[in-house]
């Protein structure tokens, strides 16, 4: 089944789009689950159709108020809590397969819901922008030194609306 969505995957790139597909989008509830092989294997998928940029979609989330962020790297910042360490498994298959890496930040799980016309929306967004840049300052310390230029850069999950 694989081996039919690289070929899938080459044959639209070549015959239709005439431009590389150069990237791709991963979702923590995807990979959640995965061993290390797993992983091995879908990045050198990734990389034999010739992408080379992945974006992991969010390195911790949170699911109501009260609830901790739950992290896929061993944050020490408050209110989180680890429940794997997925961060670093996909930044050593990036960095095996020389591809680049965006960390998408943390994704507070109610923003689906939130009208940033309301204060009390607003407010919950801008504690989840706090808690975004701390969680890219936490990331940049821990591993922009040992995985250099896999670790490209950032992804914000938000989107922002005000009706």
């Amino acid at each position: 089944m694989k081996r039919l969505f690289l070929t899938y995957i080459l044959i639209l790139s070549a015959t239709f789009c005439h431009a590389k597909i150069n990237g791709t989008f991963i979702q923590s509830w995807l990979y959640s689950s995965w061993n290390d092989e797993r992983w091995e294997e879908e990045i050198s998928y990734m990389k034999e159709v010739g992408m080379d940029e992945i974006i992991m979609a969010d390195v911790a989330s949170k699911s109501s108020r009260e609830s901790p962020w739950q992290c896929s790297y061993p944050s020490s910042l408050p209110n989180t809590t680890r429940i794997t360490d997925e961060t670093r498994k996909i930044l050593l298959q990036s960095q095996k397969y020389n591809m680049k890496l965006f960390l998408g930040l943390g994704s507070d799980n109610r923003w689906w819901n939130w009208n940033l016309c309301n204060d009390n929306d607003y407010q919950d967004f801008s504690e989840a922008m706090s808690m975004a840049c701390s969680i890219a300052r936490e990331l940049y310390s821990l591993y922009k030194n040992e995985f250099g230029e896999t670790f490209s850069g950032f992804y914000s999950v938000y989107e922002i609306r005000c009706y």
